[in-house]
Formats: structure tokens, C-alpha cells, sequence
């Protein structure tokens, strides 16, 4: 009988703690996705250093993949749009790459984290299966890491189904700031509060 009182107690210890658990799991999920994505943003700056061509960084709002392509030709509009910011010398789009340098393979983030618009608390776009290849037209604008070592400023920020976290990447110096996980606005938080009425 006491053993039956203790199994029974244990069980309702576990029952009442696994939410604070799931929690906890989540955060750490999260923290780890952010840590990862700036590991690949501080590798895709220096493997710009090195080669002396960009590298360009992009990911897929609403979804889970990024992909980071190495010497690359840039684009014209975005060789304008470098000049314009004047983080860009006209020398460094002369690359003379070849197909075998680029590395385009998409890559995925932990499972149940997805990048959003860093705009806004609320999901972008519906999340991308595993493995499933996004529409061309579903990529953000490139963020280029030019061979001097400078790139825009740029806010990137991941959510799951409760947190949500912020990478700030500072386009002088390409360092990587991660903020602190953060709870996302529940939809009753969210909806419109309705205006009290005034008696006239």
C-alpha cells in the first residue's frame, strides 16, 4: 500500500512539472538554433576574408532553411544596392568562379524553428517541410559578406510555437549579437481589447 502512495505521488509531481520541462526544452531549442545560425553567419564572414570573393547568406521567411553561397557572382542590382551602402569595391565582383565553388544546398534549422520577419511577434508564412525546396520568390534579400569583412546591418529572428529570439548582425564589424529568449504574445494578448463604452 505505501509503495502504491508513493508510485501514485511520483506520478503527480511528474504530471504537475512537465509543462515547466517543455518550457525549459523550448528555450534551450532555441537558444541552440540561434547559436548555430550564428556560428554559420561568423563562418560565412571569414570564408569571405579568405577567398577574397562575397559570400551571401540568405533563409526563407516562415520556414526552416538558409543557404550560404560561396563565390559566388553577385547580381546587378545587388552590386548597385553594395555601392550605394559603400561596403562593396568594384573589384570584388570580378570573381572568376566556377559552378564547383558555390555551396547552395540548402541547410535546416532544428526541428519546430523557423525564421519570421523580425517585424512583427506572428509567423510569415506557413512552415516548410523537411527537406521540401522553397519557391525562388520565397528567399529574404541576400545579406553579403564582402572580402573586407563588412556586410548591412540586419535583425534576424527565430520563433517556435512559444519563444521567440533575436540575432543582430552589426554590418562594420560582422559580429553576431543574440538577444534573450523572449515569450511570444498569446492570441488573447494579441486580439484587439474592445473600447469601453462612455455614457454621454
Amino acid at each position: 500500500m505505501e509503495l502504491l502512495i508513493v508510485v501514485a505521488l511520483l506520478a503527480m509531481v511528474l504530471t504537475l512539472s512537465l509543462p515547466s520541462l517543455r518550457k525549459l526544452s523550448a528555450k534551450s531549442e532555441l537558444r541552440t538554433a540561434a547559436r548555430q545560425l550564428r556560428v554559420t553567419l561568423l563562418e560565412a564572414r571569414l570564408a569571405a576574408i579568405d577567398s577574397g570573393r562575397p559570400v551571401v547568406f540568405r533563409y526563407q521567411p516562415g520556414g526552416g532553411q538558409f543557404e550560404v553561397e560561396r563565390g559566388q557572382e553577385l547580381s546587378a542590382p545587388l552590386h548597385r544596392a553594395s555601392e550605394q551602402l559603400g561596403v562593396a569595391e568594384p573589384d570584388q565582383f570580378d570573381t572568376g568562379s566556377t559552378a564547383g565553388d558555390a555551396a547552395t544546398e540548402p541547410q535546416s534549422l532544428p526541428r519546430g524553428v523557423r525564421f519570421v520577419d523580425p517585424s512583427t511577434d506572428r509567423q510569415a508564412a506557413p512552415s516548410a517541410a523537411v527537406g521540401e525546396q522553397p519557391d525562388s520568390g520565397s528567399w529574404t534579400v541576400p545579406l553579403v559578406f564582402y572580402a573586407n569583412g563588412r556586410t548591412r546591418n540586419a535583425r534576424i529572428a527565430l520563433i517556435n510555437d512559444t519563444y521567440r529570439i533575436e540575432l543582430d548582425v552589426r554590418g562594420l564589424t560582422g559580429t553576431v549579437q543574440i538577444s534573450q529568449v523572449a515569450s511570444l504574445p498569446t492570441p488573447e494578448a494579441a486580439a484587439p481589447q474592445p473600447l469601453p463604452e462612455v455614457a454621454l
